[in-house]
């Protein structure tokens, strides 16, 4: 996360948005990093 300015919470939300154009679904719940 290169952006200070972005909540972890957008973040994910932004990676979720790209995960569903890639045809992927994650469950952040259960990610780990």
């Amino acid at each position: 996360m290169d952006d200070p300015n972005i909540t972890m919470e957008e973040y994910i939300r932004l990676e979720e948005e790209k995960a569903r154009r890639h045809g992927k679904v994650y469950n952040w719940k259960t990610a780990t990093y």
